[in-house]
């Protein structure tokens, strides 16, 4: 049977799983907060002029004239997740979705005992999404020459994924005279997860022989944590200048289970010797779970080329961030063999994002806004973790107007984000000197999303923000 080797079908059982991808689990600059920072492409760190300021840089939120109320109204994206040949040449997996972009709600508390201190609240939704992927192939008698003696290959490989994390904090801000800002913001966050990926493998010879390999990973976990940011604004006519610190966070509490399932039985001989049979069984539940999200800081600036033209520019740097998130007990296969440590990890790599966005005011009431910004993945490739799979850098760019009545501002504006990626698949071929195999050697991911936003800020609360 075309040598199936026991290490063979391992191998790629293995390299299977982690090429089904997620929507977005690393990157940091995906989501945006209020109508004027998501035209701007979230350059606002030097810059911010209303009450997302609590997320960006809390410095500024003492700075503002009149942080007055806001109502942002309706942000939709869609995204198309897309894989080449996740198995075997020619093969694909898309995943369409519709969804309503992440939303901050902000207000500044007006108590005469704060003087001239600043007091805000605000709760955002930092990462959400849910993806399903699916791809199955079944070759029946190929007469292929690498495949010389297989009667029927039949594989199915499949994703799933939940992931949602919600912020909710306060924020305290004091100005340092006309021109400095300081401010921090604490948050509470809430983190939680479910993913569940498979793998199914049966290969029969022409004797009547087979082989079927099984895998399966399913986790969840939730994580709470405590999180500080700390913020420095500084602003003098044209020019203004911002700083922020986002420390990884304290764990409150957490809790997770997982699954771990690897099942192989076979018929088909080795040159040596007989193939063995391997099952390698493991449920825990009740595990501590602990989730941290890195070092960041950021800076930014902002520059009034004239009374009409302003640019805004902003950079952040995230330090690695490798940890485990559910630590389970290393256990023995069922049917012998070394320990396997089923344990969740984490791993993403140090990188630094860069935004630009420009305002042009034409009238009293009419603004325009263009902006470009780069969100690179964290994933650490060629392999990433279990719980990163986004190994491609996404590029957003941005277009919008704002038109004002009276002291109400209305907001139009489209983003369009893309982003791509080829690794190498890790599937071992039958005929390693061939392009012609069964196995793909290479999974290409294209991913895009259209977000469209259709805002309003209305000046008639002025205690309450929503963004």
């Amino acid at each position: 049977m075309a040598r199936l080797r026991f290490g063979l079908i391992l191998g790629t059982t293995l390299a299977l799983l982690p090429a089904i991808a997620t929507a977005q689990d690393a990157q940091y600059w995906t989501n945006d907060y209020g109508n004027r920072a998501r035209l701007l492409g979230g350059a606002m760190v030097g810059s911010a002029s209303d009450l997302s300021a609590v997320y960006y840089n809390p410095g500024r939120l003492a700075l503002l004239e009149s942080p007055e109320a806001f109502l942002s109204g309706f942000v939709f994206s869609h995204d198309h997740l897309s894989l080449s040949n996740p198995i075997g040449p020619g093969e694909g997996i898309t995943s369409s979705r519709f969804n309503a972009a992440a939303a901050l709600i902000a207000g500044e508390f007006r108590f005469d005992w704060l003087g001239d201190s600043h007091l805000a609240y605000s709760y955002m939704s930092r990462h959400s999404f849910d993806v399903r992927l699916k791809d199955e192939t079944i070759l029946e008698r190929p007469q292929r020459p690498d495949l010389p003696d297989l009667d029927l290959l039949a594989g199915t490989v499949s994703y799933e994924t939940r992931l949602s994390e919600h912020w909710a904090g306060l924020t305290w801000a004091r100005s340092l005279g006309a021109e400095f800002g300081i401010g921090i913001s604490t948050f509470v966050a809430v983190r939680s997860q479910r993913a569940r990926r498979s793998l199914d493998v049966r290969a029969l010879s022409d004797e009547g022989l087979a082989i079927v390999v099984g895998d399966l990973r399913d986790y969840e976990y939730y994580a709470w944590r405590v999180l500080p940011k700390i913020g420095l604004g500084w602003e003098r006519e044209r020019l203004s200048l911002g700083l922020s610190v986002t420390a990884p966070g304290l764990r409150l509490f957490g809790s997770g289970d997982e699954t771990f399932n690897v099942t192989l039985v076979g018929q088909e001989p080795l040159p040596g010797g007989s193939l063995p049979t391997a099952i390698a069984a493991d449920y825990q539940e009740d595990l501590s779970a602990q989730y941290n999200s890195p070092w960041s800081v950021a800076g930014g600036a902002a520059y009034e080329f004239s009374e009409a033209t302003r640019a805004h520019a902003s950079a952040e740097w995230f330090a690695a961030n490798r940890r485990t998130i559910l630590a389970a007990e290393p256990f023995v296969p069922q049917t012998g063999g070394e320990a396997i440590d089923p344990s969740v990890s984490l791993g993403m790599k140090s990188v630094v994002n860069v935004g630009l966005g420009v305002e042009h005011v034409f009238s009293d009431r009419l603004t325009s806004y263009g902006s470009f910004r780069t969100d690179f993945s964290g994933a650490e490739a060629p392999v990433p973790t279990e719980t990163t799979f986004a190994i491609w850098d996404l590029y957003h760019i941005g277009a919008g107007v704002q038109a004002t009545v009276n002291r109400s501002n209305f907001t139009a504006g489209l983003v369009y984000s893309h982003g791509s990626a080829t690794r190498p698949s890790g599937l071992i071929d039958f005929d390693p000197e061939s392009d012609s195999g069964i196995l793909a050697r290479d999974t290409k991911y294209s991913f895009s999303r259209f977000t469209l936003l259709l805002g309003f800020q209305l000046a008639f609360a002025p205690k309450l923000g929503i963004g």
